[in-house]
């Protein structure tokens, strides 16, 4: 309710992604709302290639290669703190049994693109905009949808529309 009255009215909230579907309830549909990863991948990144890439994401067919393109400081870790969720997250959604590989930024000089359906970076925030608009570059020029994290993470959670409205 007073929400409602705010004055003025804010011109963009946002919200980790956590967050987004408790106040994406609560907020008016008139509020603009997004997470921090969008804006981040707005900022860093081509958000109009993410975009109609994003959704590609519904193609996938058994057995193909999905790269995750993890951005770290160091090489890769056994463990990156997301890599089970958007395995889990996109094997659910999907139905489909993909080929996953986790590959640190840092160890992807020479890596052979061409083998993948799909690829998605995460904590592009690391990179700098300048790192990102090379690895943008190569999978466009590649042919070979990329998306970042955060986009993947709305669209799968289904406030993907919500988040970008935004920005476009």
């Amino acid at each position: 309710d007073m929400l409602e009255h705010l004055n003025p009215v804010p011109s963009l909230v946002i919200l980790p992604s956590a967050s987004f579907n408790h106040f994406e309830n609560i907020l008016p549909e008139k509020m603009p709302l997004t997470t921090y990863g969008v804006v981040m991948a707005r900022y860093k990144g081509d958000i109009r290639y993410y975009l109609k890439n994003t959704i590609k994401l519904s193609e996938l067919l058994d057995g193909d290669k999905v790269l995750i393109l993890q951005s770290a400081n160091g090489p890769s870790s056994p463990y990156y703190k997301e890599q089970e969720e958007i395995i889990e997250m996109i094997s659910s959604f999907t139905g489909k049994k993909l080929d996953f590989h986790l590959v640190n930024v840092s160890e992807s000089r020479h890596l052979s693109i061409s083998q993948f359906k799909f690829a998605i970076i995460c904590g592009s925030f690391l990179l700098t905009r300048l790192q990102v608009s090379y690895i943008l570059k190569a999978f466009e020029q590649a042919g070979i949808p990329l998306s970042s994290f955060e986009l993947i993470n709305t669209y799968i959670k289904g406030f993907f529309q919500r988040a970008i409205t935004p920005f476009v």
